[in-house]
Parts: C-alpha cells; sequence; structure tokens
C-alpha cells in the first residue's frame, strides 16, 4: 500500500517492503519588523511568512525490501542538484508548491560480511521552495 511520495521516492508498505515516514515535523513561521518609537511602545508589522519546514527520518533497510545504497544515493542526488520535489504523505499534499533537501543526517547502522550498508537511518529536513 503507497502511503505517500517524495519526488520518485515512494513510501509504502506491502508484503515485500516497508519504506515510511517517522517523527515527522512541519514547521512554519511568521516575520515581523520591530520599529521602535520615541517615548512610546515598540509597534511590530507583519512583513510576510518565511518558507515552511519539515523534517523527518526514514529507515532504509535490506531486511525491509529497501535497496539501501540506491535510496540513499538517490536522496543525496536530490539535494546535491537542487531538485524540487512534492511531497504528499496519505491523499495530502504538502506545502503550497514544493520542497528541497537542505539537509540530510544518515546513520549507517548495519553491514553485510562484505561491508556493503543494509541499513541505515535517515533523518530529512525538507525547506518549502515557492513558486514565483
Amino acid at each position: 500500500m503507497k502511503v505517500g511520495t517524495l519526488g520518485d521516492i515512494v513510501f509504502q508498505v506491502s508484503d515485500s517492503t516497508v519504506l515510511t515516514l517517522r517523527n515527522v515535523k512541519w514547521t512554519e513561521s511568521a516575520d515581523y519588523s520591530t520599529h521602535k518609537r520615541h517615548g512610546g511602545t515598540t509597534l511590530n508589522e507583519f512583513v510576510g511568512s518565511s518558507p515552511g519546514s519539515i523534517t523527518f527520518s526514514i529507515r532504509l533497510s535490506e531486511f525491509l525490501g529497501v535497496n539501501t545504497v540506491k535510496q540513499l544515493k538517490q536522496i543525496m542526488k536530490y539535494m546535491r542538484d537542487g531538485k524540487t520535489l512534492r511531497l504528499v504523505i496519505g491523499r495530502k499534499i504538502y506545502g503550497r508548491y514544493r520542497w528541497v533537501i537542505t539537509k540530510t543526517s544518515n546513520t549507517m547502522e548495519y553491514y553485510d560480511r562484505c561491508g556493503n550498508l543494509t541499513q541505515a537511518d535517515v533523518q530529512l529536513t525538507l525547506s518549502e521552495y515557492i513558486k514565483k
């Protein structure tokens, strides 16, 4: 069953594959300018909103039917190329347009007897990419 997508990466659960998101955190913020006034109270003025940010973890594991190295390479390519990606979880498209991967942190946990990576936990940070 397809749970969602990030670009061509499909989050799914089936008899042969498990690749899901964990600990999803979506952050939004507003920008304000502060005006100091002589003899009066400081005034805040709304100037716009900042791009949103989403962080989440995924576990890439050969034991769960995922080609760990191939998926890691795909994620790194998206980040290094500045590829804009659509994020879909369930039936909901997140964000106002697309997302870019701004940071990854990989905990490479298990290797087979030949030294091939078999499992990694990946922490992704996405920043909202606003359409002009």
